[in-house]
């Protein structure tokens, strides 16, 4: 049985073969006797994986941080900076389910924006 992978490049690493082109960018092929079997093949999972986990971490961390400084401000406030803080924290929560993570803009915090 002969498999023909290609790399994160869309490039076989393998000799190719004459499936349609549309399929190279997610086959391994097994070849067995001059029958092939298309199988599902996903080189980016590991990577899209850890990265969601990076993103996840710095937004908890992130959460904490704003916890901090809205307790710092929020009897003080004259400015708004506590409801700046409050905005934060939403966009915080809600990073995770926006359409593009993790490769979407991380939301700016009030004191660095």
């Amino acid at each position: 049985m002969k498999r023909y992978i290609e790399n994160q490049f869309g490039e076989f690493i393998c000799q190719a073969t004459t499936y349609p082109r549309r399929h190279r960018r997610q086959i391994l092929a097994e070849v067995d006797g001059g029958k092939a079997t298309l199988i599902p093949f996903d080189h980016d999972a590991a990577a899209l994986a850890a990265q969601m986990s990076a993103e996840r971490a710095w937004r908890d961390a992130e959460l904490k941080r704003a916890d901090i400084e809205l307790f710092k401000v929020e009897d003080r406030d004259s400015d708004g900076q506590a409801q700046r803080w409050r905005a934060y924290r939403c966009a915080l929560r809600d990073y995770p389910q926006q359409a593009d993570f993790p490769q979407c803009v991380r939301p700016s915090a009030p004191d660095r924006s």
